[in-house]
């Protein structure tokens, strides 16, 4: 593909990254309206933290609490569940836990969002948009096939926060376009890193460029069939979901730092200066080592709670700064294998 043929990509591609801010604003000033519980569970629906003064920890929530039921609804029953419906600011709901063999049955009012959850929020959305905005002005600045898959990578990680939506079918769709979305971002920049500033071996082939994106398409798949048929959610199920998920994101993060200290390692004194290399793997290891870290602790021991874990993702901001400026300062063109 010639530059001049990549430059018909500019404008859809400004139009969408449009859209998708617009869109992200709307969800955006939406998250006042978000619920606030101030509880965490993993898988097996234990509780693994409550945030102190929250409305769980009044309604006497512990962690190590197993939750059984809510609003008389086993917590098994997916499909049960989601005909309650959204939950509402002010709302009651039931909870019953089981306690050291002991069943409680336990009342709280759905609060308005803290300060600190809007603000955590709000830094996601901001961290997306800063990948979707840098990655299209890399393209715009030098239109090449390693810019132009970090623009897509930019517009699939800037999609979102969605609006909150009433229809239990509408919510999951939701969902599924959001996690989708996610996975679309982090194997396009795993993609990315395999090509920049030099394409390896790894992907010289059209079939290894397309099994980059296997194990995402299978994620999504998974998640779409758990929509479609809506099984009970059994200790079983709920594990596999809960372990797939953060392990495909961790596989993808891992790959792109091992991709770019790769490049590191491989590249001349000269490259390393020309393209930026230097600065793309020190934003990469700081970026990214927080986020793996925390999946990986997740994965192994989803019970544990690491200090300061909802912080671990503003690091990754430094990412699309440093890869954005990296490429449009590659005094050379990057030499890149067909996408």
């Amino acid at each position: 593909m010639e530059p001049r043929d990549r430059n018909r990509y500019k404008s859809p591609l400004l139009i969408v990254g449009v859209l998708f801010v617009l869109i992200g604003l709307w969800g955006a000033a939406d998250i006042r309206n978000e619920p606030y519980l101030g509880m965490s569970t993993d898988p097996s629906e234990t509780i693994t933290e409550v945030r102190v003064g929250s409305p769980a920890d009044r309604a006497g929530m512990k962690v190590g609490d197993v939750v059984k039921r809510i609003d008389g609804v086993e917590v098994s029953n997916t499909r049960a569940l989601l005909r309650l419906g959204v939950t509402k600011i002010g709302q009651t709901r039931t909870y019953v836990v089981e306690r050291a063999g002991e069943s409680l049955t336990l009342s709280t009012t759905l609060e308005v969002p803290t300060l600190r959850y809007v603000v955590l929020s709000l830094a996601s959305a901001l961290i997306g948009w800063c990948f979707l905005v840098c990655g299209l002005w890399a393209f715009i600045a030098r239109p090449a096939r390693d810019t132009l898959l970090l623009a897509l990578a930019g517009l699939a990680l800037g999609f979102g926060p969605l609006p909150r939506a009433d229809a239990p079918a509408l919510r999951l769709l939701l969902g599924l376009l959001t996690t989708a979305s996610g996975f679309a971002g982090v194997s396009l920049l795993l993609h990315f890193a395999l090509v920049f500033p030099r394409s390896k071996a790894l992907v010289a082939s059209r079939r290894a460029r397309i099994w980059l994106y296997v194990p995402a398409a299978v994620a999504v798949l998974y998640l779409a069939l758990l929509m479609l048929v809506r099984p009970d959610m059994t200790r079983g199920v709920s594990r596999l979901t809960a372990v797939l998920m953060p392990a495909m994101f961790f596989l993808y993060l891992a790959g792109g730092l091992l991709a770019f200290i790769h490049s590191y390692v491989t590249a001349t004194k000269a490259e390393r200066v020309s393209c930026g290399l230097n600065l793309v793997v020190i934003a990469a290891v700081i970026g990214f080592a927080p986020a793996i870290v925390s999946l990986l602790v997740y994965i192994v021991a989803p019970r544990v709670v690491l200090p300061g874990a909802d912080y671990y993702m503003l690091t990754i901001v430094l990412l699309p700064i440093a890869l954005s400026w990296a490429t449009v300062k590659a005094k050379t063109p990057a030499v890149v294998a067909a996408v």
